[in-house]
């Protein structure tokens, strides 16, 4: 001890060995390690900072996640995980440039870590101004609606969306839409859609810093039935003395398209232009007038058309007027055909008597035309039908055995043309069922 006491430098060198040796006995016993933890969210605090200046602000370069490396005795390692680690900014701390400091620490054994560091040291923000506006919103539809329909009216419950976010992007956002996949669909739709932003150049624009106060809207999607309908014209009036008209009533288009809901659709046969809106009255040539068909169509229909395409609603109505050829045709009752005659039952025309009750086997139609077509008119180019089922339908069944005013169609062969057959025919027809035969 003497010579220790003699000698201060063999007392250090003494202190550094003994040091020394307990490190290395300590060291062997629980060894210093480390443990990567990666991905360590960093969680921002004191965000009031901002938030209360009306500022928003969104984190740059993924710097909200730190890659964490932990160094400490075996012992202290062994008890930790990544669960463990915690990385805060405080937004107290925010720099002018953007910039916050990352804290690290445990929630366990700090203390007794050797250090704690990370492969960054600081969050990076970008600050700016909160800017709110109320932005309109489409509906749109996608997808093919079966063969036969259309989409007709699509209605959102609400047209308008309210935006909040950094003022760079809610400046960029021009409108909202709503899209309905309609693929397939013959009846009307309602549904939830996702609403999504899109710029003045249609492009999309991210959401992720955005707020909105709502992300969808209910949406009624009307689905339509398309029909493709004749038009049927008729006249008023009387040519002027001499000419008659001898023609049907021509419609061109002869068929118009359009939609509707099907309860509807289905049971519209034609679209009938009134008589009033074509007057011959002392006409000498042919008349033509042109009408919008939308002002005829029922309630509850309306034209399929494409609304960019020109005249797609107007229809011309023509009928021939010239001088009057007029020609009696005699056509034979047994001539013309019974239709719509129920199973089991056989029909026959009784004959209308003269005064001295004698059956009448003849009628007498008047054809009416341009000459050069009239004079081509006969019995043979006449054909006559009576068609029983309207009759049947109102007048009770064929249980009754005799229908009286049956209408009988006339119609002649269509290379005539310019002709029209005037006079209205009916008759009256017997129904007798016939005798079962047994086997």
């Amino acid at each position: 001890m003497n010579k220790i006491a003699r000698n201060p430098g063999l007392f250090i060198l003494s202190f550094v060995l003994a040091a020394a040796l307990w490190l290395v006995i300590n060291n062997a016993n629980d060894p210093v390690r480390k443990f990567d933890a990666d991905d360590i969210p960093v969680t921002l605090t004191h965000k009031e900072v901002l938030t209360g200046a009306n500022k928003v602000y969104q984190v740059l370069d993924g710097t909200d996640k730190v890659d964490v490396t932990v160094r400490a005795p075996r012992s202290v390692i062994d008890s930790l995980n990544k669960e463990n680690v915690i990385a805060t900014a405080d937004l107290n701390n925010l720099n002018e440039d953007g910039t916050v400091p990352i804290s690290l620490t445990t929630d366990r054994y700090y203390t007794e870590l050797d250090s704690i560091t990370g492969n960054i040291s600081e969050v990076r923000l970008f600050v700016e101004d909160r800017k709110s506006k109320v932005i309109r919103l489409r509906c749109t539809t996608s997808g093919e609606v079966a063969e036969g329909f259309l989409v007709g009216d699509v209605t959102p419950e609400q047209n308008q969306v309210r935006l909040s976010g950094g003022e760079s992007v809610i400046d960029r956002v021009s409108y909202a839409v709503a899209d309905v996949n309609v693929t397939g669909f013959t009846a009307d739709i309602t549904t939830l859609a996702d609403i999504k932003l899109y710029d003045e150049s249609d492009q999309p624009v991210d959401t992720a810093n955005i707020t909105m106060n709502i992300t969808s809207v209910r949406v009624g999607v009307e689905i339509l039935a398309v029909k493709d309908v004749p038009v049927r014209g008729s006249y008023t009036g009387t040519p002027a003395d001499g000419y008659a008209v001898y023609s049907e009533v021509r419609c061109d288009p002869g068929t118009v398209r359009v939609c509707g809901k099907n309860s509807v659709i289905s049971g519209l046969s034609v679209v009938d232009i009134p008589g009033t809106v074509l007057d011959v009255t002392g006409s000498t040539e042919p008349v033509s007038v042109r009408v919008n068909i939308e002002d005829h169509l029922p309630a509850g229909v309306e034209l399929a058309y494409d609304i960019e395409e020109e005249a797609a609603d107007q229809v011309t109505l023509t009928v021939d007027v010239g001088i009057a050829e007029v020609r009696n045709i005699e056509l034979r009752y047994s001539d013309v055909v019974i239709t719509g005659v129920p199973a089991g039952y056989s029909a026959s025309i009784s004959l209308p008597e003269d005064n001295e009750g004698r059956g009448v086997e003849t009628f007498v139609v008047k054809a009416i035309g341009a000459s050069d077509d009239v004079i081509l008119v006969n019995a043979g180019s006449v054909s006559a039908v009576a068609d029983l089922e309207p009759v049947l339908a109102l007048q009770g069944g064929p249980e009754k055995g005799s229908f009286t005013g049956v209408p009988v169609t006339l119609t002649l062969s269509p290379e005539i043309q310019d002709v029209i057959l005037d006079g209205k025919v009916s008759v009256t027809i017997g129904l007798t069922k016939e005798e079962q035969t047994g086997g």
